[in-house]
């Protein structure tokens, strides 16, 4: 008698999920009652292929349905996600996107702007910081030796 009772339950499971699936919205709602009305017809109504065949487009469109709507969710998921780490950029990048349209260089050295310097400048900058590195190294070699 138990085991009976247990698998009435569990047929009546899958009829019961099926209908909280189609309740969970209205367009599974719809598709339920398209696959209840087209089950009936194709199975006790009218026995013929054609009906058969419009059940099964009934299913095919229901999958098509929610494999539409995952793809959509993550579709807005990366949306989100890409949007999220465009903020992102825009937020850590604010005061190098600022210092260049003050017209200003950002050294990525010292992470200060500084003023645009002609090419010919940066060369004798550069020229004398090396002149100035080879004296240091030359003295320090010069108190290595004292």
């Amino acid at each position: 008698m138990a085991e009976e009772t247990t698998q009435i339950v569990k047929k009546s499971k899958w009829w019961q999920k099926l209908l909280k699936l189609g309740l969970k919205s209205p367009v599974n709602t719809v598709f339920v009652l398209a696959l209840i009305y087209f089950s009936l017809q194709a199975f006790v109504f009218d026995n013929s292929m054609h009906s058969k065949v419009v059940l099964f487009g009934v299913i095919c469109l229901w999958a098509f349905w929610f494999v539409a709507k995952q793809v959509f969710a993550a579709l807005i998921a990366l949306g989100l996600l890409c949007s999220g780490g465009y903020l992102y950029y825009e937020y850590t990048h604010k005061e190098i996107k600022k210092c260049e349209a003050s017209g200003g260089y950002w050294n990525k050295e010292t992470k200060t702007c500084e003023a645009k310097v002609p090419l010919l400048e940066q060369a004798k900058r550069y020229l004398k910081k090396a002149v100035m590195e080879v004296q240091k190294s030359e003295s320090k070699d010069e108190t290595k030796d004292k």
